[in-house]
């Protein structure tokens, strides 16, 4: 949402105010109550919030199915840094101390062996995690590989669906 919607909010204002000769405040609360909200601090507050920012893993074989207008009238795009900062993550978990011996690939091994894009939206509407995953859903019949929302990995198996099965191997 935006400034403007504040902005056209506080005009209506105006004209209630010189309609039924109100205070102002008086005024953009009944304002923004037209508009649907409770009153013109609960209609700032939701109209000037952020949207969440979701990245999302995808498998490559079923992006590249995908055109670039179905990504883009969906909002989506591939996220610009998520790669680089997966290799710093991996590369170092691969140079420290605390690496496991075993552990049979190297930075760039590791990347050329994880066939999945990260694809990041952002949308008003999305105002939970279960949002973010219903929206991926509608978008998508194979299930993401991870999501991360607002900086927080999620932990897909509390999301299980019956409409999401997923499939090893």
């Amino acid at each position: 949402m935006s400034d403007s919607q504040i902005k056209e909010l506080k005009a209506q204002a105006k004209t209630i105010k010189s309609e039924l000769g109100i205070k102002h405040q008086q005024a953009l609360d009944e304002a923004a109550r037209r508009s649907g909200f409770n009153d013109y601090h609960h209609a700032r507050k939701e109209l000037l919030k952020k949207p969440h920012v979701v990245i999302f893993g995808l498998h490559l074989k079923y992006v590249l199915d995908c055109s670039s207008d179905f990504l883009a009238e969906n909002g989506l795009s591939e996220h610009p840094t998520y790669w680089d900062q997966c290799r710093q993550a991996y590369e170092d978990y691969f140079y420290s101390d605390s690496q496991d011996e075993d552990d049979p690939l190297s930075p760039d091994e590791w990347i050329e062996h994880n066939d999945w894009v990260a694809l990041t939206f952002e949308r008003s509407e999305i105002k939970s995690i279960k949002d973010a995953i219903d929206y991926i859903r509608e978008l998508f019949f194979h299930p993401p590989e991870f999501i991360v929302f607002d900086d927080m990995l999620v932990d897909l198996s509390e999301y299980a669906s019956d409409d999401y099965v997923r499939f090893s191997g």
